[in-house]
């Protein structure tokens, strides 16, 4: 192969690189935002949600001598669901989603070792 040949080819190879790359960089942005999004959606339904107990407990036990255990069973509610709920959240936010660099590094890597020899596998 001559030098302008090695060139044009490494210079394709690398223009794919760069293609793999903003391909990854997106799918890996669109997956986070995607995640953010599900969660912040989630917080709020759940949050409503449990306003709505909340008044309705409170409203039907107020003219009842029960009131007070009422109001202290939705004040553990509400701690136990905002501790739930960051546990949650750090989990998912924690959990992998595979970065462009991982996924570029994992095609030099291949490409590093060449085509394989098939006869000894």
């Amino acid at each position: 192969m001559s030098e302008p040949n090695i060139r044009a080819a490494l210079a394709e190879h690398l223009a794919a690189y760069a293609q793999l790359a903003t391909a990854a960089s997106r799918l890996w942005t669109a997956q986070l935002v995607r995640r953010v999004l599900a969660l912040v959606v989630a917080a709020i339904l759940a949050w409503l949600t449990l306003l709505v107990v909340v008044f309705v407990a409170i409203l039907v036990s107020w003219s009842t001598p029960w009131r007070w255990w009422v109001i202290g069973g939705v004040l553990f509610l509400c701690v136990g669901s905002v501790v739930t709920g960051l546990l949650v959240a750090r989990r998912l936010l924690r959990t992998r989603v595979a970065a462009p660099w991982t996924i570029i590094a994992e095609e030099v890597a291949i490409d590093l070792r060449g085509p394989e020899d098939e006869s000894h596998g």
